[in-house]
């Protein structure tokens, strides 16, 4: 008894990997992994290799019969997800998609294939999958990769010391910024922008006393070169943020986070009371409804409160000031922002997955 398990992004495979543990050591199912064929995809060389497991980058062959076909969704690496898919249904074998965020499994790049249920964090993601496909079976049943966020949070003043520590940047105020990788010129565009924002927002404090931490994508093709033209442009005030392994530990460790509307981080800073400012450019509102399928090409986070979207380099400079100089109420703003996402901390989200996969295979 087999499930297919198959992977082209990071996230995606961070979601689905707990679950297949859970399939294979408690239930004795086979999993075989399959990684998407592109250079876009990192699940392989970034997670997978890391983990210890091995893994397949292939089309599907007719000597292919799989139980259930598991696939973590993702944005750009999608050719292995729609063959599978396509595999699956045209085989009467049940595909289940596995979404690591609000809209992935929505991506204008997939919407040629529906899988037979898709698995989604919230009621969020749910409203957003409804809105692009009205007609297909969804089932709410958490965030596997935010298992650990609960007991991060509870440590987060231990966290912040040893990062800092780390870093040399005990009093410091830190401004986190988490750049995606694609389209490649998209980061250094933010880079020279924010860039503006801390020598602005320097005059709130004393001098020295800002610091930027900076962290690339993976899927970034010149991620070195990007670092390097990066650290020359902030000076002084640079922080490497592949220093610290721990993407969660770096963002715990902040004052403030700059992170991208598809990411993970901007979830993790709100949940651990960062106050998060979502980057919005260089790009519009038609291209993040028609792309990612967000109802109104509104970001989740930003339902209700996009004030808190960056568009310009007058709004990231406000809100990095407003953080500095009234912490207590961008405190109190950050946890009324959190609570919609509160259910993405409820624990069992693999096993729940795995439970439903399991339906399947019975």
């Amino acid at each position: 008894m087999s499930v297919y398990a198959v992977v082209g992004d990071i996230g995606g495979a961070k979601e689905v990997f707990p679950a297949m543990q859970i399939l294979q050591d408690k239930y004795g199912v086979t999993i075989k992994w399959f990684v998407d064929y592109s250079p876009k995809a990192k699940a392989g060389t970034e997670f997978l290799s890391k983990a210890g497991v091995s893994y397949e980058s292939r089309n599907p062959e007719s000597s292919d019969r799989p139980r259930v076909i598991v696939v973590g969704t993702s944005a750009t690496a999608v050719g292995s997800q729609i063959a599978w898919t396509n595999y699956g249904r045209e085989n009467n074998i049940p595909v289940i998609w596995v979404e690591d965020l609000h809209g992935t499994g929505s991506v204008k790049n997939v919407r040629s294939v529906s899988p037979d249920l898709m698995v989604v964090i919230d009621e969020i993601a749910a409203y957003c999958t409804r809105a692009i496909r009205p007609e297909l079976k969804i089932k709410v049943l958490g965030k596997p990769s935010f298992a650990n966020l609960p007991l991060l949070i509870e440590k987060a003043s231990e966290i912040r010391v040893a990062v800092r520590q780390e870093l040399g940047l005990r009093k410091a105020f830190l401004v986190n910024c988490m750049f995606g990788g694609e389209p490649p010129e998209r980061a250094w565009t933010q880079v020279l922008e924010l860039v503006k924002v801390i020598n602005l927002s320097w005059i709130c404090l004393k001098p020295g006393n800002i610091f930027v931490m900076c962290r690339f994508h993976p899927k970034h093709p010149d991620i070195e070169g990007l670092r390097s033209r990066t650290a020359c442009v902030f000076g002084s005030r640079f922080v490497d943020g592949s220093l610290i392994k721990d993407a969660q530990h770096a963002v715990i460790a902040s004052d403030f986070l700059f992170s991208e509307y598809a990411a993970n981080d901007q979830f993790t800073g709100l949940l651990a009371g960062i106050p998060v400012g979502t980057l919005l450019f260089p790009d519009d509102c038609e291209w993040r409804t028609d792309n990612r399928g967000y109802p109104g090409g509104v970001p989740p986070i930003l339902v209700g409160r996009e004030e808190w979207g960056v568009d310009s380099i007058y709004k990231a400079n406000k809100l990095v000031s407003l953080a500095i100089k009234y912490p207590m109420f961008v405190k109190e703003t950050t946890e009324n922002r959190a609570k919609p996402f509160r259910t993405l901390l409820k624990p069992g989200a693999a096993e729940r997955i795995a439970s439903v996969i399991g339906d399947y295979l019975n």
